[in-house]
């Protein structure tokens, strides 16, 4: 679509992103869009008075590349646009003439069409209906241009032998209708009807007759078929100006109410709307999501599972991470997950290997979102890893967009819509978020505020297909003390529960390494590996992979105990408890324990002496 945008352009049409109903359902701002396919992505008056830049109109496409196309009509284009909604109203707008020779588009519309004519100069405004059927846009309008696609699933299409003709003057009759007083639409969108009582309506009700006289209000504009958009506003206006002010959210789900009850220019409600419960302001219903009925019949016989077909794992990362599976990759603070999470971005947008290691299938398409370094930090780090690798080059735009710092909260409804819209509109296939404790203002360790933000980001992926990938911290490790990798998570142990592919990290032994314990539902048990951060010459970072020695396997304590059963063995004394607590400045009972936990690991062999009538532990390594 980018290369249609790109071509209008270069012949002097001002063009912008019209929303696809490709989209699915998506959102303008908090608002479900009411109008698919014809609603702007961005805020298109300036279009009016410049032509956007190509790299606008590249960076558009890129973000949104199923986006339809519109046209600003008027003085910069030199178009304007008299729209025939119907087989009707083209052939009449065909029997006055001056239409037959300037390009002409077939509508999704069936029998539709826009004839492009050429703009007479002077300030030419809209206008709705003032033929039966007809609309034209002039300046402060837009229209739609091939290939866009109509709600109806048709594309707008050139007819056929027009595309490279020149556009006609404006006929008389047209310009005679041009100077008729009559109805005037604002934009390419809203047509407003004839009924000039809505003015009225829109001035609001007193208190007593509120509920009705809105949902009155709501019936009507669904009567006259507004837009529903439209009607929202609208309605949304005359709540605030009742008196006292009614609750416009209230309000708006009347129209969503009219809407799904009555058809346009059919019967409206004839009841008392303050008589049910739906519109109670205090109806708990109102605050409840919409909940789909339960089957009839969801229980089914173990036959039909074991007549499925096994289907293997769709692998994302091979061994790590699967499509729409939802994870973490967390560690305590300094370890080295911002270099991991950077070299899974890059792996997962590009199609390379992760760590060098991990295949990747093929690229995904990437959203990141980092609330917790500054734009330089991740700009350093990135061409850090870039450098790294010679073979490396930049991610492509339409597989990685990123924000840093924006504010973005999970736990707030309208971030969340924000989130969902750009998923729909980009394609998301993974979204990668750093880190946990700066995307929510809520309570971690409360496992009610952690379910609540946890099943809205289930909600996405299962919505959409995609993973997420969320970075956390760790609590500080205890020395002496095992705990199960996803347990070490800050916060309410429900995080953990979440998790289905995911990665933990701790410190190694040595400086610039660290340890990683993969963990996945989809994969056998895999062995630990480390992770080696290692800086090049020209400034590049490179990340290493290598396995686990039996010192870095064990904790700290448990490594300086390994340590000095290796120093004592070489030197040739017994390893026994009270010499290994010496060494390692630590009380017996504790060494004692810890030691008894080595055995049973099989890091380490335990012999029982006999001196005299005591019998002492001696402790050796295991040779591997």
């Amino acid at each position: 679509m980018v290369d249609y945008a790109l071509e209008y352009l270069s012949q002097g049409y001002p063009v912008f992103p019209v929303c696809s109903p490709k989209f699915s359902q998506h959102y303008h701002g908090q608002t479900l869009c009411a109008n698919p396919g014809k609603v702007p992505m961005v805020p298109w008056a300036p279009y009016q008075e410049r032509l956007p830049t190509e790299p606008e109109v590249r960076v558009w496409w890129i973000r949104w590349p199923l986006a339809n196309i519109g046209l600003a009509t008027g003085v910069l284009s030199g178009v304007l646009v008299l729209d025939a909604d119907g087989g009707d109203a083209r052939k009449e707008c065909l029997r006055r003439g001056g239409l037959d020779a300037t390009r002409a588009v077939w509508t999704g519309k069936i029998g539709g069409a826009h004839y492009h004519l050429e703009y007479p100069g002077g300030d030419v405004r809209n206008f709705a209906r003032k033929l039966p059927g007809t609309d034209m846009r002039a300046q402060g309008g837009y229209v739609l241009m091939p290939p866009s696609l109509h709600a109806s699933g048709n594309t707008y299409k050139w007819i056929p032998g027009t595309e490279q003709l020149p556009l006609a003057p404006v006929p008389e009759w047209l310009t005679e209708l041009i100077h008729e007083r009559g109805p005037a639409a604002t934009d390419g969108t809203y047509e407003p009807r004839e009924h000039h009582d809505i003015e009225d309506l829109l001035r609001g009700f007193d208190e007593g007759e509120r509920d009705t006289r809105l949902y009155s209000l709501a019936g009507r504009l669904r009567h006259d078929d507004y837009p529903q958009a439209v009607a929202e506003v609208l309605i949304a206006q005359a709540a605030r100006n009742c008196r006292p002010p009614f609750d416009e959210k209230i309000a708006i789900k009347m129209i969503a109410r009219a809407w799904d009850e009555y058809e346009p220019g059919g019967q409206g409600p004839t009841v008392d709307v303050a008589d049910h419960e739906w519109f109670s302001p205090t109806s708990a219903v109102l605050d409840r999501p919409a909940e789909q009925a339960p089957a009839r019949v969801f229980l089914r016989p173990i036959s039909e599972l074991l007549a499925m077909e096994e289907v293997e794992p769709d692998w994302m990362v091979d061994q790590l991470f699967t499509v729409g599976s939802n994870g973490w990759v967390a560690a305590e603070a300094k370890v080295g997950k911002s270099w991991t999470v950077l070299d899974l971005i890059y792996a997962l947008s590009t199609g390379t290997p992760f760590l060098g290691r991990f295949q990747v299938r093929k690229p995904r398409r990437v959203i990141y979102i980092q609330e917790e370094d500054p734009v330089q930090r991740v700009l350093r780090r990135f061409k850090q890893l870039l450098r790294g690798d010679s073979a490396r080059k930049p991610p492509p735009d339409e597989n990685l967009l990123w924000s840093v710092r924006a504010g973005f909260k999970l736990d707030n409804l309208e971030w969340m819509e924000r989130l969902r819209q750009e998923m729909i509109a980009f394609s998301a296939e993974v979204v990668i978020l750093d880190v946990f404790n700066r995307l929510h203002g809520s309570d971690d360790s409360k496992q009610a505020e952690m379910t609540a933000i946890l099943n809205a980001v289930s909600r996405l992926s299962a919505d959409y297909n995609c993973s997420f990938i969320i970075v956390h911290h760790n609590k500080k490790t205890q020395a002496g003390v095992e705990t199960r990798a996803n347990q070490m998570m800050r916060g309410s142990t429900v995080l953990a529960g979440w998790s289905e592919c995911s990665l933990y990290l701790r410190k190694g032994r040595e400086k610039h390494v660290f340890i990683v314990t993969p963990e996945s539902k989809d994969a056998p048990e895999m062995d630990d590996f480390t992770v080696t951060i290692r800086d090049l010459e020209n400034g590049g970072v490179m990340l290493d992979i290598g396995t686990v020695s039996v010192t870095e396997r064990t904790s700290k304590l448990d490594g300086d105990i390994v340590a000095a059963v290796q120093r004592l063995t070489r030197e040739g004394q017994d390893a026994t408890v009270q010499r290994i607590a010496q060494l390692v400045a630590k009380d017996r009972t504790t060494v004692q324990k810890r030691m008894k936990g080595l055995v049973e690991e099989g890091l380490l062999d335990e012999d029982e002496v006999q001196f005299g009538r005591t019998t002492v532990k001696i402790y050796t390594m295991v040779t591997l």
